[in-house]
């Protein structure tokens, strides 16, 4: 057993926990050289999955610079796997890396100063963020001004009402219920009033 290397195996965050979990196994099986062996039957059963969840998960480890694969063989037949845990190594395949950023790039586009007054405005709160990819997708169809003025009098209509009859914020954008707002009748009811 590697202490230091169960101890880099916990510390990394860039993979799933089925992968961690391997990673931590072998770690626990791991010499004094980060290196361990074990059959993947015997790890499937550590991991408490299938033998062909353990090759997926080897083959992830090993594209993220996590861990090197090496074949023994005898008289010519290979006779088992070496798995050397490469410790302290930070360069990360950019696979995830590349997913991360994009996500946190389309998050940020995703809530506009426009959807903020959405949201603001809209009478019940959850799911924001579907909320917010209908909003990006409704905003290529129509002006957001548009919305958010059907939206203040939709809210206004909604006043008093429950909250578990108000449509979530991504139905009400995804059925274009804006649309069945009649602004006009609305309006003249505004300027009666006074």
């Amino acid at each position: 057993m590697s202490l230091e290397a169960i101890t880099f195996s916990m510390k990394i965050k860039e993979i799933n926990s089925t992968d961690k979990l391997l990673l931590i196994a072998l770690s626990n099986y791991a010499n004094a050289d980060f290196i361990a062996w074990a059959s993947e039957n015997h790890l499937a059963d550590i991991c408490n999955c299938s033998t062909r969840t353990i090759r997926r998960s080897l083959k992830v480890l090993q594209e993220q610079n996590l861990l090197k694969v090496k074949p023994r063989f005898d008289a010519g037949r290979q006779i088992r796997n070496d798995y050397e845990i490469l410790v302290g190594r930070t360069s990360m395949s950019t696979t995830p890396q590349t997913v991360v950023s994009t996500l946190n790039t389309k998050r940020k586009k995703l809530y506009t100063e426009e959807f903020g007054q959405f949201w603001s405005i809209y009478p019940r709160k959850v799911n924001k963020y579907s909320a917010g990819e209908k909003w990006e997708r409704m905003c290529k169809e129509y002006p957001p001004e548009k919305i958010l003025k059907a939206t203040e009098i939709f809210k206004n209509k909604m006043n008093g009402t429950e909250e578990k009859y108000i449509p979530h914020p991504s139905t009400y954008l995804n059925k274009r219920m804006f649309l069945d707002i009649d602004m006009v009748t609305e309006l003249r009811k505004d300027a009666i009033a006074g």
